[in-house]
């Protein structure tokens, strides 16, 4: 279910980096899916004992989402690979200039996406397919679970991340996500 063509590229995108000890930095949203998906990432880099910084931004001062000028603040850290969550979809001039900067980018969201895409490395939106049945029911931070457990299966890496569901629940229900089909068996 979970082994798509994105899944796999963002697999193969961060066990390179962290092979290559490259700088990871994480951007998440500043609302509750957006700082529990940040707080997942974090949550793995500690398991994977892998050095890692992470930003939220402040609505007020940063403004909403991937903006050009918080990209180009958080470029001056010189990071390899920034890691979106919860934004990103729409973010095609950050993209560009992070591409340019040769910059890595992951974007997990699930925001409203339109063709064409922003030229992220990867991007996981089950929006990105029309066709895909549940592009409604789950939030970054769902998405940023799924992907990070399947992170830990592909590459036999024994740890405890499902205790990390309760986070999820909680950013599912704060981002009033439908309580039906998985996101119930989440519950």
């Amino acid at each position: 279910f979970f082994e798509n063509n994105d899944f796999i590229k963002a697999e193969n995108l961060l066990k390179n980096s962290i092979k290559k000890k490259e700088k990871i930095m994480i951007l998440g949203d500043y609302d509750v899916d957006g700082c529990v998906s940040t707080s997942l990432f974090i949550n793995f880099f500690k398991e994977m004992n892998y050095p890692v910084e992470f930003f939220i931004p402040d609505r007020i001062k940063n403004g909403y989402g991937a903006s050009l000028r918080l990209v180009r603040d958080l470029a001056k850290k010189k990071p390899n690979l920034l890691i979106m969550v919860d934004c990103g979809s729409t973010s095609h001039k950050s993209i560009e200039f992070l591409k340019l900067n040769k910059i890595k980018t992951l974007v997990i969201d699930h925001h409203e996406i339109y063709k064409p895409f922003p030229k992220a490395d990867v991007i996981i939106n089950f929006k990105k397919e029309s066709t895909n049945q549940y592009s409604d029911y789950f939030c970054a931070a769902s998405l940023s679970y799924f992907f990070l457990d399947f992170y830990f299966k592909k590459n036999k890496l024994k740890n405890n991340f499902e205790n990390n569901l309760c986070y999820v629940l909680l950013a599912l229900v704060a981002d009033v996500m439908p309580l039906r089909k998985i996101n119930r068996k989440l519950a």
